[in-house]
């Protein structure tokens, strides 16, 4: 999807094919206020995607619930990169999920630096 900036001002709404009929999942590598992830879900929806989540890379979840409150979203999964004291309650409600980051940065390590056995 396409996004500009411009002076905290967000703009554009253009996708990059066809969603209709089909799930979709965004991807977004961090979200503070998920300005940009709703609007990417509403452009979505907009154009008849049948199912839409998320997966994130580093959530902050900073701004207001107008993105965690939204129907569109029918699950966000985050990776447990950075602490987010807003987390907790949202994981209860059951549309937000968490993974466990560790094993991939020890293989990541493990790959950089030769160390055979990897996240043992």
């Amino acid at each position: 999807m396409e996004k500009y900036r411009s002076d905290e001002q967000l703009s554009g709404s253009l996708l990059v094919g066809s969603v209709e009929g089909r799930s979709v999942i965004l991807v977004d590598d961090l979200v503070s206020t998920g300005a940009t992830l709703l609007r990417a879900a509403e452009a979505c929806h907009a154009a008849g995607a049948r199912r839409i989540q998320a997966l994130v890379t580093h959530a902050l979840f900073t701004g207001g619930c107008e993105l965690l409150e939204s129907p569109l979203l029918e699950r966000i999964v985050v990776s447990d990169s950075i602490p987010s004291p807003r987390l907790e309650p949202l994981l209860q409600s059951g549309r937000v999920a968490v993974l466990d980051s560790s094993a991939a940065f020890a293989a990541a390590l493990a790959e950089q630096y030769g160390i055979e056995g990897g996240a043992e």
